[in-house]
């Protein structure tokens, strides 16, 4: 029920921000349009971060609730980088190079119902 009531208040809220923009944008004040740019930017950040949350407190449920719980993370953040220098006759030559990989694997797999962590209400 509350990923339903989450969902319909960030509908709500993207639908307002919509709107909003488009009045501004009619209006064709540029420095209005900059500071409602800006703005949104900070409340999208914002909402980015309490979606996090609420993923997280909505895993840590599923965990609570499943039998059987399977969690698979990989998190690889590792980059090189190098510095170079040639000389011959005549030449002289520099380099520089790098590179960077991120990899991020998330698996989680729920099984079943572990009934007895779960309240009257909630079974039926």
């Amino acid at each position: 029920m509350l990923d339903l009531e989450l969902i319909s208040l960030l509908t709500s809220k993207l639908a307002e921000s919509i709107q909003k923009s488009i009045t501004v944008s009619e209006r064709g004040n540029v420095a209005e349009l900059e500071s409602e740019e800006q703005l949104q930017e900070v409340q999208h950040r914002i909402s980015e971060n309490q979606a996090r949350v609420a993923q997280e407190l909505a895993i840590a449920q599923r965990i609570q609730h499943a039998e059987e719980v399977e969690i698979e993370e990989i998190y690889d953040n590792s980059g090189s980088a190098g510095i170079g220098v040639q000389a011959s006759e005549g030449t002289l030559n520099f380099g520089l190079h790098g590179n960077g990989r991120k990899v991020v694997k998330r698996i989680y797999r729920f099984k079943g119902v572990n009934e007895f962590s779960l309240s009257e209400s909630e079974i039926k």
